[in-house]
């Protein structure tokens, strides 16, 4: 599929500003990096376990540009949240794709993980999605972060600095039930929903049997950052 870039990119350039804006006013500051052996490093100081094999430098090579991860900082200088995003060039469908992905990374860490089926049900949106795909994951925010609505804050400013990182043709990720049915997943910037993508008879350490993916297009991020501008009052610079 023909990359045609972004219909408004200062737009989102704005609404990632209007995010840091907001973040700052809660006494919060993002930090960028693309060394996937230090968020390996943080991971394991704030959460006393590995980092999952999808961010893992030790079976990915990420020196190609294909790899990020955010954390975000209070005032006192305390990680209080940290996310990830990998990019992926998909020449079948992620439906086709992302389970002998994920078999072949959780191998190459010597850990087993076996699925129910091969594929998610019929009909599922990730049969029509290919091309240039950012993955989503490693998101965490301390129960001590502060306000209930971080967990829209953060992982937007992750989609939307993915989008103009890489202008993927779409970003996903994989949620609990709990996340995907209680609105976490749409608050932080996922237009579609799919429950049972993954099905597992042993399943990976931290994930559900039945495992949901979210999943969000180019152009769903695209709104969502137009929205942001609107609701904060800055117009669009393009029709």
């Amino acid at each position: 599929m023909e990359n045609k870039g972004l219909s408004d990119p200062l737009s989102v350039s704005r609404a990632i500003a209007i995010l840091e804006q907001q973040l700052e006013e809660l006494g919060l500051k993002a930090e960028y990096s693309n060394d996937m052996s230090v968020l390996a490093a943080e991971r394991l100081r704030l959460r006393d376990s590995r980092v999952s094999p999808m961010f893992d430098h030790e079976v990915n090579d990420f020196s190609h540009n294909n790899a990020y991860w955010i954390r975000v900082l209070n005032r006192e200088g305390d990680v209080i949240s940290l996310q990830a995003f990998r990019r992926d060039v998909v020449g079948t469908t992620l439906a086709d794709w992302a389970l002998p992905w994920m078999i072949g990374l959780y191998a190459q860490r010597s850990e087993l993980i076996i699925p129910n089926f091969l594929r998610p049900p019929p009909n599922s949106k990730s049969e029509r999605i290919s091309g240039t795909l950012a993955y989503h994951g490693e998101l965490w925010i301390s129960r001590n972060a502060g306000p209930r609505n971080l967990m829209e804050l953060i992982p937007k400013l992750g989609l939307l600095l993915t989008l103009i990182k890489w202008q993927p043709d779409a970003t996903w990720a994989l949620v609990s039930h709990a996340m995907a049915t209680r609105g976490h997943a749409l608050r932080s910037g996922y237009a579609h929903f799919e429950r049972g993508f993954l099905n597992w008879e042993w399943k990976p350490e931290g994930a559900e049997e039945i495992e949901w993916i979210v999943l969000s297009e180019r152009s769903d991020l695209e709104f969502i950052a137009n929205d942001l501008t609107y609701t904060n009052g800055v117009m669009p610079t393009s029709d």
